[in-house]
């Protein structure tokens, strides 16, 4: 079977400017689940023993808990009947706080300045296109300093001459997850702060991301039992030991963001999924839902790995 990842579906004026892949348009979006309706069923029965995972079922899931779910999302998925899972970020929900991509956008494209220096390097912002590489350039330097991100984000604030406020929150409320929890959609963690757990080295801090989350979706919704999201969900992006905080904490399932369709064979605590974007038309969807879109995307991957290698001998 195989597992759909989604982030946020929105028209493109309210898409992410930098990430704009990141959003599937609302139209697109109710075309891609008449595609598949009879197929869906709902991500926790897929993780149940007696579950034939061999079968053409599909699951649909969304990652971060934006607003625009709730918005754009949602009524199509009731509309059609269709189930899904949503792994909201439990702590940027209740501070009102956007995560730290979010912010750098807000920045970078509300800065009047032409340019700016950080960390030695200066960034020209007079234009989109110098915003958007800018943007992109600043990404991998917060990335790589994810531990101390809030610290670097209001570094950044003050280059930019910007203040990020909780009243441009662009993820959902706890009252949107207890309406949607009414309907045929359930909730799972996607970590307290979207901390990449592989960056984590005391276990006791995987713990209460994990045990802090659980709580607040418990506090809200009633459930006793919750799958989790691996924040980021690369292979590098967890590891052995954070998989057993998962189990430990008594979590159902746990589920990834590599590319894989989802086995018998498969741990229910390392579930890969198939991402969707804005970038995929009717045929690729039809590509990803329909076919061993998995095993060619590997292939493809390997091929590119092995070209660029040839390239720098």
């Amino acid at each position: 079977m195989k597992i759909l990842l989604y982030h946020r579906v929105a028209p493109i004026q309210e898409a992410s400017s930098m990430m704009v892949h990141t959003a599937v348009d609302p139209d697109v979006f109710e075309q891609q689940m008449k595609l598949i309706q009879k197929r869906v069923v709902p991500l926790e029965e897929s993780v149940e023993p007696h579950f034939d995972r061999s079968s053409k079922a599909i699951a649909v899931t969304f990652d971060d808990g934006y607003l625009d779910n709730f918005i754009y999302a949602f009524p199509i998925l009731k509309r059609n009947n269709i189930p899904a899972t949503i792994f909201p970020t439990t702590e940027n929900i209740e501070k009102r706080a956007n995560f730290w991509w979010d912010k750098l956008e807000f920045l970078v494209t509300k800065t009047n300045r032409k340019f700016i220096k950080y960390d030695g390097i200066q960034y020209n912002v007079a234009t989109e296109n110098q915003k958007r590489e800018a943007y992109h350039a600043l990404s991998r330097v917060v990335s790589r300093q994810e531990q101390y991100v809030d610290i670097v984000i209001k570094e950044l604030e003050i280059v930019f001459d910007v203040m990020t406020t909780p009243e441009d929150c662009l993820l959902m409320t706890w009252e949107h997850i207890k309406e949607m929890s009414a309907s045929r959609i359930t909730f799972g963690s996607h970590g307290s702060t979207h901390k990449r757990l592989s960056l984590i080295g005391d276990t006791r801090v995987i713990t209460k991301e994990l045990q802090e989350s659980k709580r607040a979706l418990h506090d809200i919704i009633g459930d006793k039992r919750f799958g989790f999201s691996y924040p980021y969900g690369r292979e590098t992006d967890y590891t052995p030991e954070s998989t057993a905080a998962v189990i430990e904490e008594g979590y159902q399932y746990a589920c990834t963001a590599v590319v894989k369709e989802f086995k018998n064979t498969d741990s229910i605590y390392e579930i890969p999924r198939i991402g969707i974007s804005r970038n995929d038309a009717r045929i690729s969807f039809r590509l990803k839902t329909e076919t061993s879109y998995p095993n060619l995307y590997h292939k493809v991957r390997r091929l590119l790995k092995k070209h660029k290698a040839k390239s720098w001998e």
